[in-house]
């Protein structure tokens, strides 16, 4: 058997068919992955500034930051449809509601910048605002 035959590409493994420049460019790829991995770790989202309950674009209710903080429970009845929200530990969330799909509740909680949980059938929106403006800005309108 010949030497060169037994070296063949074919019984080489995987890893000695690399070139220097192949790994060149995997190294740049993982630094690159890495890199944006650790911006979006960085750039996390941050603490809500106030939380702002709507009722059909209408503004019903806003939260702080402060108020937040402090453990506290109110019941409202909006668009026909009964809710008790919860907060504390700087979020808020729907703990029950009697709309008939519930997403509302399955939403969890809202605390964080841009988090929202909305109850479609009742037109009740709550959502998480990076400062203590009243949520006149509009994400979407759908008609």
């Amino acid at each position: 058997m010949d030497s060169r035959s037994f070296m063949s590409r074919h019984y080489l493994r995987w890893y000695h068919t690399f070139r220097w420049g192949d790994l060149i460019v995997a190294a740049a790829i993982l630094l690159v992955a890495a890199g944006l991995f650790g911006l979006t770790a960085f750039t996390s989202r941050s603490e809500a500034g106030s939380v702002v309950l709507t009722h059909e674009g209408r503004l019903v209710q806003v939260w702080d930051a402060g108020d937040l903080q402090k453990d506290g429970e109110e019941e409202i009845e909006l668009g026909g449809f009964h809710y008790h929200l919860e907060w504390g530990g700087g979020r808020i969330r729907f703990a029950e509601a009697d709309c008939p799909d519930k997403v509302c509740v399955q939403s969890g909680w809202v605390g964080k910048r841009g988090s929202i949980a909305a109850c479609v059938p009742g037109g009740v929106i709550l959502k998480a605002t990076g400062d203590l403006q009243t949520g006149g800005d509009v994400d979407v309108v759908i008609r």
